[in-house]
């Protein structure tokens, strides 16, 4: 049995936190109006929207910066038998050797990760039943010839 710790990604830089933030803020002001639009029948005054915009996007960036979110670690196990997830020291998932239906590559550049799981690329994505190993681990392109000759044996 093989064991993987998959560390978190790297944070944002400050400017594009600061940037992330504008841009939902912006998204976030334009729903809300269209919202308004189709309730009320009117536009929104531009001086409340100007406020509402500057208030949102004061909170969110002062709440952003105080209190950051953690992005969780967890272990991939790997051994004869199939591919778990652990988190919390807990088994979180488990796909069995002899059940992987799909394997796949998503994503691209620095998000580019390897999906493995017992259900089909559209279940997969939509209600997550996968185990995802990204490409920074040292020993992904291992994993990926050990999940590949797996899936290769299941389907003969």
């Amino acid at each position: 049995m093989t064991t993987y710790h998959i560390a978190a990604r790297p944070r944002l830089s400050p400017g594009k936190r600061v940037l992330n933030q504008l841009a939902r803020t912006g998204f976030f002001l334009l729903l809300y109006t269209a919202v308004w639009r189709v309730a009320e029948g009117r536009w929104l005054h531009l001086t409340i929207l100007a406020i509402l915009g500057t208030v949102l996007f004061l909170g969110n960036l002062l709440t952003t910066f105080l209190w950051e979110k953690k992005t969780p670690t967890y272990d991939v196990e790997i051994d004869d038998n199939g591919i778990r997830l652990i988190w919390n020291r807990k088994v979180a998932r488990t796909v069995r050797r002899n059940r992987i239906r799909c394997v796949r590559e998503w994503g691209g550049g620095a998000d580019r990760k390897l999906i493995v799981s017992e259900y089909g690329p559209v279940f997969t994505r939509w209600l997550w039943g996968g185990i995802a190993v990204p490409a920074s681990v040292p020993e992904y392109e291992l994993i990926k010839a050990e999940v590949l000759t797996w899936i290769g044996a299941s389907q003969t």
